[in-house]
Parts: C-alpha cells; structure tokens; sequence
C-alpha cells in the first residue's frame, strides 16, 4: 500500500474538521455585510433585514477611557433599539454597555468607553440589538480599530 492511500483517512477527518462547521446555518437576522469602520472619520452603515443602522463618533481624535460621543442612526422609525454592548474583537474582555438614549429622527445618542488594553492591534465590536414591531430581534454589528 502506498503513502497515500495511508493518508487518505487522516486527510478526511482534517477535511471534515475544518471545513464541515462552514457548512452549518446562519440566522439571517444577525448577518452583516462585514465592515471596517472608521466611525471618527466617516458614518459607518450596514443593512440587516432592510433596516439600515448608521454609528459614528463625535470627535475625530479619540482615546481609551475618555467618553466617546457616540450615536447611531436607525433607518425604519418603527423599530426601536434595545441595548448597545462594546467587546473586544480579537480579545475577548467582557463587555461594557454602552447607554444611549433615544432622540429625534431614530437618533440614538450617548457616550461610550474603550477600556485600555495591552494590544496595540486592539479591534472592538459595537453591537446593537434591536426589535421590530413583529417582536423580531436584529442585530448590527460594527467593527473598528482602537485609537493607536
């Protein structure tokens, strides 16, 4: 018998552990079309379940520990945000809250942390969590890099 037919098994299962859990169903509600935001600079946008969520910054300059003057837009005045949550991306810390309270136009506006870190790479996940009038929950996630 060969080397490759010896293989064989060993490659299918690195086949199937790797790439099978791809395979599995995702909730369209919670899926976002991948962003790198840069919220000091520019509105940052994604669309879930044809509502289209918009989060910016206030301030350009922007640092750990200081309040950020945070907002974020919702597009279908009927759906009514619910909570707002901050995590690390590419390390997870917990999460910190983030408290915005409800304005004109779905404007949603508050200030916002970033807890100081040891990684100069540091990526963070806004995520915003949101009800429809049917009850359906949607969720936006934004992700961006912190001040460097």
């Amino acid at each position: 018998m060969n080397t490759f037919h010896k293989l064989s098994p060993f490659l299918l299962v690195v086949f199937i552990a790797f790439f099978l859990p791809a395979c599995g169903k995702h909730d369209a509600s919670k899926l976002t079309d991948g962003n790198d935001c840069r919220p000091q600079l520019a509105k940052c946008n994604i669309t879930v379940a044809g509502v289209k969520a918009e989060f910016w910054l206030e301030q350009e300059e922007y640092a750990n520990e200081i309040p950020l003057l945070t907002n974020v837009r919702l597009s279908d005045p009927t759906v009514q945000m619910i909570s707002a949550k901050l995590t690390g991306d590419n390390m997870y810390m917990g999460y910190i809250p983030v408290i915005l309270e409800a304005g004109k136009s779905s404007l949603y506006s508050g200030e916002m942390y970033l807890a100081t870190c040891t990684r100069d790479d540091m990526r963070w996940r806004l995520t915003i969590t949101a009800r429809s009038p049917q009850g359906k929950e949607i969720e936006f996630t934004f992700q961006f890099d912190a001040p460097k």
